[in-house]
């Protein structure tokens, strides 16, 4: 357990900056008067680098899981986010938070490896999510207040409480040689290939998910205020509220696994998403937004497992998984830039339309994918479907 316990601190580490991106968006466009585009251009840097690093050291991940690796890259957080709270220009910020993706990219791939080698890793993925929403939560509660109060201190000094803490235990990942998680059996059999036409059609539809979903998120407390006639406070709040749908949604995915399939979750999931995406588009009060918002948080961490566990479900030496991944957070990283191009030139309303388009887009990518997936050989959905029924899995 403590190994699975430092996997998903490590996740949450890793992630938890781009989680709260509304409130950094937020605080850098009022604290230091970046513009809409700024601040997504500053999101998409960071978060390309740290999808660059997981993907390019993909074939380095069981190095990437040593004990002195995870040690260094979260020391290089806990000291990067303490400059980012010091700094008092956008200028300064931007070269300290792509260093910031380094480290968490880092971090991303050992995490990557340890899960693509496990016998169920929507499972995995999932306790992730559950772990990094409940960061995300506690920091939503308090970082409005904080930035209102301290600035750029208070958007960026929680991040490197938590990464302080993280050093603690970080070690404790170890190697995926010594995972305290049950192996997985390969998709494909040994001496097989996975199609280079299915592998690209699975990165393609990470991509345009997460692309247009990155674009809606990161400026979703300007759609609540600007938009929906939302305070800032109550926004905030919201925030908070919405975050704390993705706890229930991700123990609901890491619950229910394989046991109805994959097909299944990933409509529902995604019917539930892109209804929410448009609501929000069109939503012009309070009410109408918040609870479009809530089920848009539902429905992304609900599908976010079982996306993420696909790579990993094809192969599982971890190369796969880190590409998926890093092509994953690429397209969250750009969704970034693409949010502040089309607030500049349409409004607020397209990114809603955008995000439903993107998802239903990948939607019918990623049942393509399973489906040839399927029939590579015997996958790990077929193990822990039948650890279900066995009684085994939990």
């Amino acid at each position: 357990m403590r190994q699975l316990g430092a996997v998903a601190a490590a996740y949450s580490l890793a992630t938890t900056p781009f989680n709260i991106a509304p409130l950094l968006v937020g605080a850098v466009i009022t604290v230091l008067g970046a513009s809409e585009q700024q601040s997504g251009q500053l999101m998409t840097l960071e978060l390309l680098s740290m999808s660059v690093v997981a993907m390019v050291a993909a074939p380095l991940g069981q190095q990437a899981c040593k004990p002195w690796v995870l040690t260094l890259a979260v020391l290089l957080l806990v000291v990067v986010h303490s400059i980012s709270a010091l700094v008092g220009s956008y200028t300064l910020l931007l070269p300290l938070r792509i260093v910031a993706g380094i480290g968490a990219g880092t971090l991303l791939l050992a995490v990557n490896t340890t899960i693509a080698t496990s016998s169920d890793p929507v499972r995995l993925y999932g306790a992730c999510s559950m772990a990094t929403a409940t960061v995300g939560l506690l920091l939503l509660l308090i970082t409005p207040s904080l930035i209102a109060g301290l600035g750029m201190a208070g958007a960026y000094a929680p991040l490197a409480l938590v990464a302080l803490i993280v050093l603690g235990i970080v070690r404790w990942m170890g190697s995926p040689d010594s995972a305290d998680v049950d192996k997985q059996a390969p998709v494909v059999p040994e001496g097989s290939a996975i199609s280079p036409m299915v592998i690209g059609v699975l990165l393609i539809a990470l991509f345009a998910i997460q692309f247009t979903q990155g674009a809606l998120y990161s400026f979703s407390e300007r759609i609540g205020v600007e938009q929906a006639a939302l305070s800032s406070a109550d926004m905030g709040i919201l925030l908070a509220v919405g975050y704390a749908a993705a706890i229930p949604a991700s123990a609901f995915a890491t619950w229910l696994s394989y046991r109805l399939g994959r097909y299944l979750p990933l409509i529902a999931g995604m019917l539930v998403y892109a209804l929410a995406t448009v609501g929000m588009a069109v939503a012009s009060d309070p009410q109408a937004y918040a609870v479009n918002f809530v089920l848009f948080n539902f429905g992304y961490f609900f599908l976010l497992p079982y996306q993420l566990g696909i790579p990993a479900d094809l192969d599982h030496s971890g190369k796969l998984s880190g590409l998926g991944v890093g092509i994953f957070f690429i397209g969250m990283s750009c969704g970034a830039f693409l949010g502040g191009v089309l607030v500049t030139h349409f409004g607020y309303s397209s990114l809603g339309f955008v995000a439903a388009t993107g998802g239903g887009v990948g939607l019918l990518m990623l049942l393509f994918v399973v489906r040839r997936g399927s029939q590579g050989g015997r996958t790990a959905e077929s193990v822990a479907r039948g650890r279900v029924g066995t009684g085994t899995t939990h």
